[in-house]
Formats: C-alpha cells, sequence, structure tokens
C-alpha cells in the first residue's frame, strides 16, 4: 500500500462516518420532533385522565362520607 492510498483510504473513512453521523443526528432530530409534537397530546390525555380519577374518588369518598354520617345519625336516634 502507497501512501497516497492510505490517505485515500482515510479521506474514505472520515467521510463515510461523517455521513452515518450527519444521517443519524437527521434520524433523531427527526424523531425529537415527532416526540415533541406527539408529547403535548400525551400530556392532555394523562391530564384528562388524571381529573377524572380525581372526580371519581371525590364522589364516592364523599358517598361514603354521607353515608357514615346518616349511619352515625341513626344511632343517635336509637340510643335515645
Amino acid at each position: 500500500m502507497t501512501p497516497i492510498d492510505h490517505g485515500l483510504e482515510l479521506k474514505v473513512a472520515v467521510a463515510t462516518g461523517s455521513t452515518y453521523l450527519t444521517s443519524g443526528g437527521l434520524v433523531a432530530g427527526s424523531y425529537m420532533d415527532y416526540l415533541n409534537a406527539n408529547a403535548s397530546a400525551f400530556g392532555v390525555l394523562l391530564a384528562t385522565a388524571t381529573f377524572v380519577a380525581n372526580i371519581l374518588f371525590q364522589i364516592f369518598n364523599r358517598r361514603d362520607l354521607l353515608k357514615a354520617q346518616l349511619d352515625e345519625l341513626a344511632n343517635d336516634k336509637t340510643e335515645r
């Protein structure tokens, strides 16, 4: 192998590496844009699910509290 061939191989290796690096960067950037665009939709869905779960919890909790208060009032009336 002559020094010219070695220099040419080195240039080809650098060009190949930079091409793969650029391609990988573009793919990663495109994927990050996809994630960024869909992250807000996922956040809205997660917030809606959390809101609905909280409302259901509040309804069940208040129903149980009212039931406990009614039972306590009924027990107070029977003790008199």
